[in-house]
């Protein structure tokens, strides 16, 4: 009976470990999603909007932004040299990756930014898994099921409505807000061109590890933007620039670049994809939250409904079955 008692007390024991282990990846989703909600608000501070200019141009923070991630990404590679590694003959392809994620990504996003609402962009990078289903269906590395299908088109069919400000008319010539539906649309190509990144990269993460990609990508995509950077933010003076700007600069570069995709893959490896989707599907309502609190900005109706078929399609095109 001993041997008995001692596999039961393992086994007891290894599901308790597995437990404190999920338990800790949910806290540290709950963190990365309530992180990732202060994004939005800390950029739309640094850069305004069309009626108040903020500190900082879009051009201007990403220079700073990209230089205090470099920098932290360098220390990084000094403390632990051995923990990166890449094969010269990937980096072509990792340099590729990295001006998706950078110039291309977060240029389009933070231009966005400025001129749409600011509950706007976690709506339309929620639609990154429904963007990398069709990549992944288009270059045939995917089936398209019938609710996957149903998922993609109710998640467009939410997208337009949020971009209708809640009439179509608003697609016509002479409609209103034209810039403001410009800055949608350049939403849309951020989340786009981050569902490429993911795609492309999923490859030289199997092959390489998430942390040499994440590390790798970052870098490249910084050192090749900021000889660009620099002198399209000029002129900026530093020593004139509020506290405000400074503490969005931070966070963009320490919790947004680094803590934030830590917490990603520490809870990716300790629970399943979907659930980890889960927290990252809360991040609209999480920004909305943040946007009446902190700016009291109430959300529209359109908006709701919209965000509403949004999650409903992207939830279908997660879950469904090939």
């Amino acid at each position: 009976m001993r041997p008995t008692t001692d596999a039961s007390s393992h086994a007891t024991s290894s599901a308790h470990d597995l437990g404190r282990s999920q338990s800790a990846a949910r806290v540290a989703m709950v963190l990365q999603t309530l992180f990732s909600g202060g994004t939005y608000l800390f950029v739309k501070s640094a850069v305004g909007d069309r009626a108040a200019a903020g500190p900082l141009t879009p051009r201007q923070l990403m220079t700073l932004r990209f230089a205090a991630t470099l920098a932290l990404l360098l220390g990084f590679v000094v403390i632990r040299p051995h923990s990166i590694r890449v094969p010269w003959a990937r980096l072509a392809k990792l340099a590729f990756l990295g001006v998706l994620a950078v110039p291309v990504n977060v240029g389009l996003f933070f231009e966005g930014a400025q001129r749409a609402p600011t509950a706007h962009p976690a709506l339309f990078y929620a639609l990154t898994p429904v963007f990398v289903f069709v990549i992944e269906w288009a270059g045939g590395r995917t089936a398209a099921s019938a609710r996957r299908v149903l998922g993609l088109m109710l998640a467009l069919l939410g997208a337009a409505v949020v971009l209708s400000r809640g009439t179509w008319a608003t697609f016509l010539p002479g409609g209103t807000d034209g810039e403001e539906i410009f800055g949608d649309f350049l939403l849309l190509s951020a989340a786009v061109s981050w569902a490429f990144y993911t795609t492309l990269s999923r490859p030289l993460v199997a092959e390489l590890g998430a942390v040499q990609v994440m590390v790798t990508t970052l870098s490249l995509g910084s050192l090749i933007w900021l000889p660009i950077g620099i002198p399209l933010s000029a002129p900026l003076d530093l020593g004139s620039l509020p506290a405000s700007a400074w503490i969005s600069v931070a966070y963009l570069a320490v919790l947004t670049s680094v803590l934030n995709y830590s917490l990603w893959l520490f809870a990716l490896k300790r629970l399943e994809p979907t659930q980890v989707a889960v927290f990252s599907n809360l991040q609209p309502a999480i920004t909305v939250l943040f946007v009446w609190m902190v700016r009291g900005e109430t959300p529209t109706l359109s908006f709701l409904v919209g965000t509403a078929a949004v999650l409903a399609g992207v939830t279908f095109v997660q879950r469904a079955k090939t």
